[in-house]
């Protein structure tokens, strides 16, 4: 019986045994398997963070995302989008505007894209109007260029755009003045530094007096003692003396001295140079004109100031009657010229000059 109790003893502590080598055999397999995964993930792992980085570097724009490769739905998607995200119409190609426009271009029935851009059209001009403040040409051109096409036939747009490309001009103009004037002074500093050079002073031997013969020169060591069968010389000896030609004094050209000719600025004084016209910008053909195929020409009066800047322009004449005549002006205040010179002095002027139009043929 007792060897019954200890047999009945030693089984749990078999079982308990028996459980604790089978956890040991389930953690050891565990182990391992973390150990297979963990050593697949490093070898994989580098070359997803190799293909994340180049993924993140190289960003390249497909064909299919330009305005061009997208259906007017695409087009009017992207619109809102851009519109929503506030980029109503900068940055360039992808603002609310820009892509409107295309979407209509594509699509000229499109009364959605249509009305779009009458809405953006306000803002658009504002900040043309700001980049012209701000005196960036970049954006008056890229500003000026949307609304052209948004709004080609409004009064307001017009004269807004007329400003800015009247503003790059005044800026042109300016960088024209600076780099003449630059260059005159540099001209000018050359030419008083060779006045103020002071010549060099070269002592010249003195010409040797002419040999005469003894028979001619009288001394008083030697009148006494002239026989009268000397020979008695046809003239006198002071006429001998005063026939021998005196040396020239050296001048400054003889010694290599270099003489300084008069500027072309001092040969210029009093010269008048009349404006003429150095940039020059076609005017739009009127719509209606255009339907009859209609053709004239206006003749205008225009005040130019001292900078070239056309600052008004007066009707003298048209043929046909005020058909033509607000274009005509609208171009030609756009336009630049070289100004009137006067002494060397830019100075303001009018000039006569006829616009002509003749419809396409």
């Amino acid at each position: 019986m007792n060897r019954a109790v200890s047999s009945d003893l030693k089984l749990p502590q078999r079982t308990l045994a028996m459980g604790k080598v089978t956890l040991g055999i389930l953690c050891a397999g565990a182990s391992a398997v973390a150990i297979v995964i963990a050593l697949s993930f490093m070898q994989v792992r580098p070359e997803t963070q190799s293909q994340n980085a180049n993924t993140d570097i190289v960003n390249v724009r497909s064909d299919a995302d330009s305005a061009e490769a997208k259906t007017g739905d695409q087009l009017r998607d992207a619109a809102m989008t851009a519109y929503q995200a506030g980029q109503l119409f900068a940055p360039a190609g992808d603002n609310a505007i820009e892509l409107y426009l295309s979407a209509l271009a594509q699509n000229p029935n499109d009364f959605g894209a249509r009305e779009a851009i009458l809405e953006l059209i306000p803002p658009a001009a504002s900040a043309l109007e700001a980049a012209i403040n701000a005196a960036d040409p970049g954006e008056i051109e890229r500003l000026s260029l949307i609304l052209s096409k948004a709004d080609p036939s409004s009064t307001r747009t017009t004269a807004l755009i007329a400003r800015g490309r009247a503003q790059i001009d005044a800026n042109d103009a300016a960088k024209i003045r600076l780099a003449s004037t630059l260059q005159l002074n540099t001209a000018n500093a050359q030419q008083a530094t060779l006045q103020t050079a002071e010549p060099v002073a070269v002592a010249l031997p003195a010409p040797a007096a002419p040999a005469l013969p003894a028979a001619i020169v009288a001394t008083p060591a030697n009148i006494n003692s002239v026989k009268e069968s000397d020979p008695v010389p046809a003239e006198p000896p002071v006429k001998a003396v005063a026939s021998v030609p005196k040396a020239p004094a050296p001048t400054l050209a003889s010694l290599g001295t270099p003489t300084i000719q008069p500027s072309i600025a001092n040969r210029s004084i009093g010269e008048i140079v009349e404006a003429r016209v150095i940039k020059s910008l076609p005017p739009m053909f009127p719509a209606e004109a255009k339907r009859r195929k209609a053709s004239g020409w206006v003749d205008l009066k225009l005040q130019i100031d001292a900078s070239g800047r056309v600052t008004d322009a007066a009707v003298i004449e048209s043929k046909p009657g005020r058909i033509f005549d607000a274009e005509a002006k609208r171009a030609v205040m756009r336009w630049q010229f070289s100004p009137k010179m006067v002494n060397n002095k830019a100075v303001a002027s009018t000039v006569n000059q006829r616009i002509t139009f003749k419809p396409e043929s």
